[in-house]
């Protein structure tokens, strides 16, 4: 697939997005194409920008699978600091 045009596609929409759940869909879209690119950094900051926009809407598992993947990929990219906020939200 053709993953950096759909992220630059959902970054678009994220900008003109009015609602939050067209945010939310622009976000989502953009953590698949960032995770199936393997580019985790980029994925976690798409994940914490999901978390910070409404985290009631989200399922009380989603929010714990998030927030795990969130200390994992901080802890390996070195960021110990964020990543033991997470893991004690987690």
């Amino acid at each position: 697939g053709d993953f950096d045009t759909g992220i630059q596609l959902a970054k678009e929409a994220l900008e003109v997005a009015e609602t939050p759940y067209d945010k939310e869909v622009s976000l989502r879209t953009m953590m698949a194409g960032h995770g199936n690119k393997k580019d985790f950094p980029a994925y976690a900051a798409a994940v914490e920008q999901l978390l910070e926009l409404n985290p009631e809407t989200l399922a009380a598992d989603e929010r714990m699978r998030f927030q795990k993947q969130l200390a994992q990929i901080s802890f390996q990219e070195k960021n110990y600091e964020k990543a033991q906020k997470y893991a004690e939200q987690w």
